[in-house]
């Protein structure tokens, strides 16, 4: 087991929680997984991609950033920090301003 699995597992031994994780090397080594193949929600991992997207779909001209999006209950989960203050069917926006 590589330096970096082993660190990995240490850690995650000592976590109260179920740990996934798939690290693929960059350079073509063998990938290190724990429960790596089994679903798990995003959760805050999605917002760093989740933003690039959006701001290429603005740069490309395929998104308005202040076109006006509804808030559906349904989509809300735990953990959806501020989104659980809102109330149902509001309207907001991806502007800051």
């Amino acid at each position: 087991m590589s330096d970096l699995a082993q660190q990995l597992a240490q850690r995650a031994a000592t976590v109260d929680a179920e740990v996934a994780y798939t690290v693929l090397p960059l350079d073509g080594g063998p990938a290190i997984r724990r429960q790596g193949d089994r679903p798990k929600p995003t959760a805050s991992a999605i917002k760093v991609p989740l933003l690039a997207a959006l701001h290429a779909a603005h740069v490309a001209g395929s998104l308005a950033l202040d076109e006006r999006v509804d808030v559906d209950p349904a989509d809300a989960v735990r953990g959806s920090g501020v989104l659980k203050l809102c109330a149902p069917g509001a309207r907001l926006t991806l502007d800051r301003r």
